[in-house]
């Protein structure tokens, strides 16, 4: 089975967990830039999905230590400012 980590502090991506749960994904999931190092060490998932908010100017060692550690891609979902209103 595909793992996915899904990193988002957003309560409203329970829908598409549980989308990707029913189509057959296993999903981990971080609220914190802070523990997207330690869940991806734990689940080695395949697929990365990061909510924009989540980052920082300073969460550049993520995308490092993505990088290093996965064999996934990742992915950061956002949408353009203008757009949210």
């Amino acid at each position: 089975m595909k793992q996915i980590l899904l990193v988002c502090s957003d309560l409203a991506m329970t829908g598409e967990s549980t989308f990707l749960q029913y189509s057959g994904f296993q999903i981990a999931s971080a609220i914190k830039s802070g523990q997207i190092a330690a869940e991806i060490d734990r689940t080695l998932p395949e697929l990365i999905l990061i909510h924009e908010n989540i980052l920082t100017l300073n969460d550049a060692e993520i995308s490092i230590h993505i990088r290093e550690s996965s064999n996934g891609s990742f992915i950061v979902l956002g949408h353009a400012r203008e757009e949210a209103v």
